[in-house]
């Protein structure tokens, strides 16, 4: 307590330079979602006003996220969950400085931009009913990081319950940030000035390593006491033997899907914002950096070499232990740490010469581009996301209107889709790609998406449907008169068949 005392008084000004920038930043960057519709697809699957976790969550092995929304009493409101995500993601921006011992004014302000407008979090506030956990995830990877930091520096095994404790509760909310935990504690080895004890350094690692261990143990028992299994979806139930034999093509994929994130669209679209050539720019000036460093020894070089070669595996360690998965903006929040290591190089090196001085304003121009493309690119998605929402919404209004208008309708009557309605903006080329591109259709075929049409009816149309049944979908597609019926939004392409309203889409 008394440390946290004395760091706040010792780095007011900075405390107060990052609350601001932040706060400034965040609002610049995310006030187009908070007052429009557009959210993930999902989140209309699970609901916009209320949602608590239970059995699917547990399966996944976020048992951490039922106890979230226990507290909150399953409230899902937009305004409530940003202003919760900004609060965890403010405070964790704090204590990366600190972890990193940020002093710079520069470094501060540059951090606390790279926080509030990084793409990871734009695309984690689109699964609204989970987002808060997410960034609480974040803010507790960062915790379990510190009480590495703290053992290292005073070999206080209260530090370590500190790690164990945040890594068990940062799992348990959702796995994926183990690489945030795994990429911060890499880069705290790479930048410490201190020569750190390879025997300090396993042992930490044994830590994290029991931690996720002790994870699996109570998921396994929380489980085993309700009755349910681990899910297959994204390779959850598939830890084990196979794992281990797809380790080598895993870490491959490590590497590739970093060098994707840099320099690919697959993650996120950098062609159009030139990120390409700003990205190198980058890397070839933490090359730079690194080689001005001064080390202590040349074992300590070697140490931060190591942590440096293995930063893609900690960051995108989720293709190691689910090799179905892919890396993309929402299961690889590790990815932030790339520009968390430029800022504390940036902030360690002393820059005396003319050129060192260039090479520095080059950094903070590329970072401050960087930031930029990222703002402009995150309200391309919101866009993207309204945009879609206001064209489902005015071809659901328009079948809603046809079909009630049909002779012989009556209230109690099914509704019947037969396929997907899917919709692109024109401006999605330039959202991130993940939620501006993959998911950009709200509904399915019968049976998957029957909750998102009734959810979204009830809750943007005030409208109560219901939607009929696999087995009456499959009869109905099979009659003369559904085959004779043209496609939406042609005229004959609402009908009442076997007392059900049927929307013929192709």
């Amino acid at each position: 307590m008394n440390n946290i005392k004395e760091y706040i008084k010792n780095n007011k000004t900075n405390i107060i330079t990052t609350v601001i920038v932040f706060t400034v930043f965040f609002i610049i960057n995310n006030i187009q979602y908070i007052f429009t519709h557009g959210v993930a697809p999902d989140v209309i699957f699970f609901g916009t006003d209320h949602y608590k976790a239970g059995v699917w969550e547990l399966s996944l092995g976020r048992f951490g996220i039922a106890l979230i929304d226990t507290l909150k009493f399953g409230l899902v409101n937009k305004p409530i969950i940003i202003a919760y995500c900004m609060v965890y993601l403010g405070i964790s921006t704090i204590l990366i400085e600190y972890l990193f011992n940020i002093k710079k004014k520069i470094s501060v302000i540059l951090l606390s931009i790279v926080i509030a407008v990084f793409p990871i979090f734009t695309e984690t506030y689109f699964f609204l009913y989970c987002a808060d956990s997410y960034c609480l995830a974040f803010l507790l990877s960062v915790i379990a990081v510190i009480g590495i930091k703290k053992y290292i520096d005073t070999n206080k095994f209260k530090y370590l319950c500190i790690t164990i404790i945040a890594t068990i509760a940062t799992c348990s909310l959702y796995q994926a940030y183990l690489g945030l935990i795994l990429g911060l504690y890499a880069l705290y080895i790479i930048t410490n000035k201190k020569d750190i004890n390879i025997r300090t350094i396993l042992k930490t690692i044994l830590i994290i390593g029991i931690s996720v261990i002790m994870y699996y143990l109570i998921l396994k028992g929380i489980l085993l006491i309700n009755g349910i299994k681990l899910a297959s979806y994204k390779g959850a139930n598939s830890l084990g033997i196979e794992t281990i034999k797809h380790i080598p093509k895993s870490i491959i994929n490590a590497y590739k899907d970093i060098a994707n994130f840099l320099f690919g669209n697959r993650i996120i679209y950098n062609n159009i914002y030139y990120r390409r050539i700003i990205n190198s720019i980058l890397i070839i000036s933490i090359i730079l950096l690194i080689r001005k460093v001064k080390e202590h020894s040349v074992k300590s070089v070697i140490l931060r070499i190591i942590f440096i070669v293995i930063l893609p595996i900690c960051i995108a360690i989720m293709d190691i232990i689910a090799p179905t998965t892919t890396i993309n903006l929402v299961t690889g929040p590790g990815l932030i740490t790339i520009y968390i290591l430029i800022i504390s190089l940036l902030d360690k090196y002393n820059f005396s010469s003319n050129i060192q001085k260039i090479l520095k304003i080059v950094i903070i121009c590329m970072i401050c581009i960087t930031m930029h493309t990222f703002i402009i690119q995150n309200n391309y998605t919101y866009r993207v996301r309204e945009h879609t929402y206001q064209n489902f919404y005015t071809i659901q209004n328009n079948i809603y209107t046809r079909g009630t208008s049909l002779k012989g309708y009556n209230k109690n009557m099914k509704w019947l889709f037969s396929d997907t309605i899917s919709f692109h903006s024109e401006y999605g080329k330039f959202g991130n790609g993940f939620i501006s591109n993959d998911n950009e259709t709200y509904i399915g075929i019968n049976t998957s998406s029957n909750a998102q049409i009734i959810n979204f009816y009830k809750t943007y149309m005030g409208i109560d449907i219901s939607i009929c049944s696999e087995d009456e979908y499959n009869q109905i597609v099979k009659t003369n008169e559904f085959k004779e019926m043209q496609s939406y939004p042609n005229d004959n392409s609402i009908k009442i068949i076997n007392n059900c309203v049927v929307v013929k889409i192709n």
